[in-house]
């Protein structure tokens, strides 16, 4: 009896301590997108590009025109870059307009978008 206890206790010890190495699963934001604008002049649009867990590319496309009956043009494309630089540290950079930004955090890149996926889209 006092065996088979044991061996329970150490079969949940194992399984607890897998589940703690384990990654967790995290919802990703949707990989391409559009919004438009109320006035249905203005248009964005983004692809989310994941290279593994430590790098991400974001590539957002303004859109304007100036009534429903001419076609849209492009206005701007912003590219940013989310990149795991160490254990701490991760660079976020951009196109439009070009700057580069460091972030202290454990996250890596895939987990920062996630979290922080609105900020992204926003103009800096």
């Amino acid at each position: 009896m006092n065996k088979k206890v044991f061996g329970v206790m150490a079969l949940l010890f194992v399984v607890f301590v897998g589940l703690q190495f384990a990654d967790a699963v995290t919802a990703l934001p949707p990989t391409t997108g559009s919004t438009i604008s109320s006035n249905g002049k203005m248009k964005t649009t983004w692809n989310l590009q994941i290279n593994g867990p430590n790098h991400v590319r974001l590539t957002k496309k303004t859109w304007r025109r100036s009534d429903s009956r001419h076609p849209w043009r492009l206005v701007s494309t912003n590219i940013k870059t989310l990149n795991k630089i160490n254990r701490n540290r991760l660079s976020i950079s951009a196109t439009n307009p070009p700057f580069t930004k460091l972030v202290t955090t454990r996250l890596t890149a895939v987990q920062y978008c996630t979290l922080h996926f609105r900020q992204l889209l926003a103009d800096p």
